[in-house]
């Protein structure tokens, strides 16, 4: 076990690449700075002077761990000494605290003299909070509020939580895990990616994972949130794709599993039990854009999850996910885990919960069926059919008409 401070980001890095000699043609004169703009992102400052005009500037950027490289050609004032600077940050891309940044500077003069910085890393933090860290094995938590001890139990609580997961899933986390952990929701609320004012006002949130290797938690005393978002991690890991990721109710719903109760998310489940409510399974594919449907989204999700594992066992669970691993789709994964799929599992698991099975619509066969075969009027009641029919009756007199008119000329 490690303890050590965790020193926040300057306000300000400032890079002086100083004097660059590109051939016995062009000079360059480079000074790089990059400015922690928290909470809106990093600024990107290149100041540049050259023997011959400057005609483009150019930065690549990629930022940890999995993220899509990017190039951007700010805006400046081509010429000998040209200042140019980039933004990054939302609304083009989301940066969470812990974010590593690489990137370079690409330089081209009028000449075609083409110039690349050495490539340099910055590292993204809230400079608000003077956060600690303390790493073990696999997970580092980075806090500020509490004591040290506090610190180690929670991390110790962490370790657990992890070595359930990957038990549970058969999996085991390649990487480093990093968790950063903020005295309130409102002190986290500004490290969060932006939502809509009323999703902020009707939810409030307590932990979430904002990258493959890092999560964000509001309490070094909530562990329910923190099982709950090291499900996440271990979830993507055992589950998703370069493709796509597994549907958000099987998230989710191993994600409450696997706290130490449900919670609230319980009730919401029973109220809409009572009721015959329940959202259907199909929707729950991706979290409900309702904040009021939030709460009954975790509790069904939760719900089937603990149907699966209660009745088939978690050997089959942990299948399911290696199966999903592959690429399969999910209706076909539970087909070959569990042979049944997507509406058979919804009405197994509404028998589970005491409720009938769903009624789904029988498709008529194409073609079949007398509804197949009636023509659909026109908007005076007048059938196509007929209307051909008739055309073609008077085509057929004007033709024969036109015969018999030849045939008197030439008789």
């Amino acid at each position: 076990m490690i303890a050590r401070p965790l020193f926040c980001a300057l306000a300000i890095a400032f890079f002086s690449l100083g004097l660059i000699e590109h051939g016995p043609q062009q000079v360059f004169h480079v000074q790089d700075q990059v400015e922690n703009a928290f909470p809106k992102g990093v600024l990107f400052r290149l100041r540049l002077a050259a023997d011959v005009p400057v005609k483009e500037v150019r930065l690549h950027y990629q930022v940890s761990p999995r993220g899509i490289p990017g190039v951007v050609s700010p805006p400046f004032e081509p010429g000998a000494i040209v200042e140019a600077s980039y933004l990054l940050g939302w609304p083009q891309t989301y940066l969470h605290p812990g974010a590593r940044i690489t990137y370079w500077w690409e330089v081209t003069d009028e000449e075609g003299h083409a110039l690349v910085t050495p490539t340099a890393t910055y590292l993204y933090e809230d400079p608000r909070f003077p956060f600690r860290s303390l790493a073990e094995g696999k997970l580092t938590i980075h806090w500020y509020e509490g004591t040290e001890g506090d610190a180690k139990a929670f991390l110790r609580l962490a370790h657990e939580a992890l070595e359930e997961l990957q038990a549970l899933l058969k999996v085991e986390v390649p990487f480093n895990v990093h968790v950063w952990v903020y005295r309130s929701p409102q002190d986290m609320a500004p490290a969060l990616m932006p939502r809509s004012e009323t999703f902020e006002r009707q939810v409030i949130t307590l932990g979430t994972k904002v990258a493959d290797d890092t999560l964000l938690l509001a309490g070094l005393r909530d562990v329910d949130t923190l099982r709950h978002e090291l499900a996440h991690i271990v979830t993507a890991v055992a589950g998703d794709t370069p493709f796509g990721s597994i549907p958000a109710w099987l998230d989710e719903g191993t994600a409450v599993y696997v706290q130490k109760s449900p919670g609230s998310f319980r009730f919401a489940l029973e109220r809409a039990v009572a009721r015959d409510s329940l959202i259907p399974l199909p929707s729950l594919a991706s979290p409900p854009g309702d904040p009021s449907l939030v709460e009954l989204f975790y509790g069904q999700a939760w719900s089937v999850v603990s149907y699966l594992i209660s009745t088939y066992g978690e050997e089959k669970f942990a299948q399911l996910f290696s199966v999903l691993k592959r690429g399969s789709l999910m209706n076909d994964a539970l087909r070959e885990v569990y042979g049944i799929g997507l509406r058979e599992l919804e009405d197994e698991w509404r028998a589970w919960l005491g409720l009938p099975p769903v009624v789904w619509p029988t498709p008529q066969p194409q073609g079949l069926g007398e509804e197949a075969w009636r023509t659909p009027p026109r908007a005076d009641g007048v059938p196509w059919p007929l209307i051909g029919a008739g055309a073609a009756a008077v085509i057929g007199i004007l033709m024969g008409a036109w015969s018999l008119q030849r045939l008197l000329r030439a008789g």
